[in-house]
């Protein structure tokens, strides 16, 4: 597993749509705006943002994150406004040992349903699989994320299990479904297009 590509210097990426950047305090604003959004908190594990303070919070955990080496955030920009974040995704998990990676992401709703999030972690496969060596990527979900769902089993992740009543959040018990993909079918799949 080479953790070189990911820490030794701020991976950038980009698809035919997209430039995945690292998030700085620049982007406040734009995080903010993501946050803010009911709908993209409604399966999140964070309470929509009311204060903007909040979007520095989370600007620093994913740097303070990226800065222990245990996870990568990039923020999702369209490439003709790279300046101006619309969502992130990323690594919340990469395990040296196992040679696995745990995935999230999270778009504003004005750039839904347009295969944006499915360019997005396409591109996030490619560079765990391809760059870092990884041998798995998994995501959980809060069952009912139909969305979500559909943008991970688009791209080959098979639904492996639920763990029932998983997830405390805001005093409810949520179901949390568990997805994963294998090097071995993302290398499939690579090769039957």
């Amino acid at each position: 597993m080479n953790l070189t590509v990911v820490f030794d210097q701020f991976p950038q990426l980009q698809t035919e749509r997209l430039v995945l950047r690292e998030i700085t305090t620049a982007d406040r604003e734009a995080v903010y705006n993501v946050f803010r959004t009911a709908e993209v908190v409604r399966y999140y594990d964070v309470k929509q943002f009311k204060a903007i303070e909040k979007a520095d919070n989370i600007i620093e955990h994913f740097q303070q994150k990226y800065n222990k080496r245990r996870a990568v955030r990039w923020g999702i920009a369209l490439r003709e406004n790279p300046a101006w974040l619309i969502g992130s995704c990323g690594y919340n998990v990469l395990d040296p040992f196992a040679y696995f990676g745990e995935i999230g992401y999270e778009l504003h709703p004005a750039y839904w349903r347009q295969g944006l999030m499915t360019e997005a972690v396409a591109a996030l496969l490619r560079f765990g699989f391809e760059e870092v060596g990884l041998y798995r990527i998994e995501a959980n979900l809060f069952k009912g994320n139909l969305a979500s769902a559909g943008v991970l089993t688009k791209l080959g992740f098979q639904l492996e299990g639920t763990l029932r009543e998983r997830e405390l959040w805001n005093g409810e018990r949520f179901d949390l479904e568990w997805y994963g993909l294998l090097r071995e079918d993302y290398d499939s799949r690579k090769l039957s297009k």
